[in-house]
């Protein structure tokens, strides 16, 4: 009898397992696209740095691929790594001359951000049918900057000052606008076609950004290698656990029911009474 139901909870712990796998959806399955992080920093010297993290999750881009990107020019500083999960490509290019595509400053810091957003047909690859842009987010970073306006639905940082996030859906021209403490090495920029990159307007609608407290704290260094990105994981086609621990409280108290049953069937059961003796024996 013990086996027999030792047997059954095996069964129903298989059920319970089987129904949270087919319930869950798998990771793959979510994660079957591309995600891309653009990160611009401006420096208290004037000079701008742009960062570009390509997550492919569909594994199509390869080192020559990452190579060949039109956002790569002559110093661009070039990182492809080929996980088991997707092919990251991160692209570093900093701007130190008095000209670039992206920011113009004057003399007392001023300035102006503007930049295209980067889509999926803008790398010009031939991804999978059905491949889409999962994630997208962009950052926009001025050194000891007070900012002043901004493109509507971009995140203004609570902790670090003069950074700002729009995440998902990020506008196709994202603008910026302030004020940076300037560096002893300083120099002002102008935002003109340089290395094949050319200018975008500034874009109209820019919301006004509330002025920061005046607070004393540490400038943010910005990162001299590549962005961390969520990407960077392994990625898991394994059931959801916010469905398996239910499944497995569950299987529990089933497997704890089926055990004290079974010790209750098992007990011998006491013996009859014995019969009185007859009174004439």
């Amino acid at each position: 009898m013990t086996l027999s139901l030792l047997k059954r909870a095996a069964s129903l712990a298989c059920a319970l397992v089987l129904s949270a796998a087919l319930s869950a959806t798998p990771a793959h399955a979510q994660d079957q696209g591309v995600q891309i992080e653009e990160q611009y920093s401006l420096s208290a010297s004037g000079s701008i740095t742009y960062r570009l993290k390509i997550v492919d999750l569909t594994k199509t881009i390869t080192l020559d691929t990452c190579n060949s990107l039109s956002q790569v020019i002559e110093w661009s500083e070039v990182h492809f790594n080929a996980a088991p999960a997707a092919s990251n490509c991160q692209i570093a290019t900093e701007y130190t001359r008095d000209k670039n595509p992206y920011v113009g400053t004057d003399e007392k810091g001023n300035f102006v951000f503007a930049a295209k957003s980067i889509q999926l047909s803008d790398l010009n690859i031939t991804f999978p049918a059905g491949t889409s842009l999962t994630e997208h987010e962009f950052h926009f970073s001025a050194d000891t900057g007070q900012l002043s306006q901004m493109s509507p639905g971009g995140r203004v940082s609570d902790s670090v000052k003069g950074f700002i996030t729009w995440k998902d859906d990020v506008p196709q021209i994202v603008g910026v606008a302030g004020t940076i403490e300037t560096a002893e090495d300083f120099r002002t920029t102008n935002r003109v076609e340089y290395q094949g990159i050319a200018p975008v307007e500034l874009p109209t609608g820019l919301e006004d950004i509330p002025a920061r407290p005046s607070t004393t704290s540490t400038p943010v260094t910005p990162a001299t290698g590549a962005l961390p990105y969520r990407g960077d994981r392994e990625t898991c086609s394994c059931p959801s656990s916010k469905l398996l621990i239910p499944s497995m409280v569950i299987l529990i108290i089933s497997i704890a029911i089926l055990a004290r049953s079974a010790r209750k069937r098992s007990r011998p059961s006491s013996p009859p009474p014995l019969p009185s003796p007859g009174l004439g024996q």
